[in-house]
């Protein structure tokens, strides 16, 4: 299993991580605890969650979480989007 730990660091392209490994790896966590989660609309939130979802998820192997733990500055909302969008990603793919 693969800790997704620093998304915004453009060299650790998700792309280039997922290919080589796709077909024997899990991933976990990917969703941003330092912007998105904590400042994040609606919206970004959700466009966040499905992107990782899209990247991460193609194969199956993914575990949705924040990168790390949420900390107290997430507003609650944020969090039901995240596992709503996930609830909605992963319905739309049945």
């Amino acid at each position: 299993m693969l800790d997704i730990v620093i998304p915004l660091i453009k060299t650790q392209g998700h792309w280039s991580i997922c290919t080589p490994v796709e077909l024997f790896s899990i991933f976990w966590g990917g969703i941003d605890t330092q912007k998105v989660l904590p400042r994040g609309t609606e919206d970004a939130v959700r466009r966040e969650v499905k992107r990782m979802m899209d990247i991460l998820g193609k194969n199956g192997g993914y575990i949705l979480s924040a990168i790390h733990n949420i900390q107290a500055d997430v507003p609650p909302e944020n969090i039901v989007d995240m596992f709503d969008e996930a609830y909605a990603v992963n319905n739309a793919h049945s």
